[in-house]
């Protein structure tokens, strides 16, 4: 299927101007998404949050997250009906802890539409070559260009242009006001030379080629299991927390470095 424009606009560099057109680079491929639904007859709700079957305007209470299961025999739309606890059953690992598989150096993130909002740049035929020009140009200074943009509903956007793969990419970014002041986060502890030496050749172990494509949603996977748990009729079962105690740090260190197989 042949991509559609957003939009199309310009980049300039100083006075050079050329004209573009606006790409999505990303396409979500979730099939987990829920909707809103009357609890009492099942019944997707219409904003305001009303039940458009029993003709009434409801509460927080009513509502129940429903995964749709298509239509009928009878042509309606059937959905399963969601408990919190149904979704708090969900074994996930990450919703409890940020693994890091491995570290990779910063410059090997260079392909900018593993981050959200991403779009890609395509100059017109009259813009080929500054635009040739440019992309190669910032990609060998190593440099972003800072911009505004506007690109839906009427909303400006601070944003940078990027080179990626022989081309130009748009990253839009947040506003400064929407940054919050975190130094009241900020916390600092002493740590032995012994310490920050076994921290390096930590991560120096753990550093490898990362196919991100490899990833997947494990939540997404996770929830899917749950549906059909439900629609086969199985007891879900709430998980256990247990709680472990906080190794020493020294000692964690030892068996982090012996799991990797390097010896302190």
């Amino acid at each position: 299927m042949a991509l559609r424009a957003l939009k199309s606009t310009t980049v300039s560099f100083g006075m050079v101007v050329m004209p573009v057109k606006v790409y999505p680079s990303t396409g979500s491929t979730d099939k987990s998404s829920f909707n809103q639904i009357h609890t009492a007859c099942g019944t997707r709700i219409k904003m305001p949050k009303s039940c458009p079957k029993c003709n009434k305007v409801l509460e927080a209470g009513e509502i129940s997250k429903g995964y749709s299961l298509g239509k009928g025999a009878d042509g309606q739309e059937k959905f399963l009906l969601l408990t919190e606890a149904d979704l708090d059953s969900i074994p996930l690992e990450t919703a409890q802890n940020i693994a890091i598989d491995a570290f990779v150096p910063a410059e090997a993130l260079v392909d900018p539409r593993w981050l959200e909002d991403v779009y890609i740049l395509a100059p017109e035929p009259t813009a080929i070559r500054p635009y040739s020009l440019f992309s190669k140009a910032m990609r060998e200074s190593n440099v972003f260009g800072v911009a505004k943009v506007c690109l839906k509903e009427q909303k400006e956007h601070l944003a940078i242009v990027r080179p990626f793969d022989d081309m130009l990419a748009l990253q839009m970014l947040r506003w400064g006001d929407e940054l919050r002041d975190y130094t009241e986060l900020k916390v600092f502890a002493n740590v032995s030379d012994k310490e920050l030496d076994m921290a390096k050749m930590l991560i120096k172990a753990m550093v490898k080629p990362v196919d991100l494509k490899s990833y997947q949603d494990e939540y997404k996977v996770a929830l899917l299991k749950l549906i059909q748990a439900k629609l086969d009729g199985k007891v879900i079962e709430q998980p256990v927390a247990v709680k472990q105690a906080e190794p020493d740090m020294m000692d964690a260190l030892m068996a982090s470095l012996a799991a990797v197989g390097v010896k302190a």
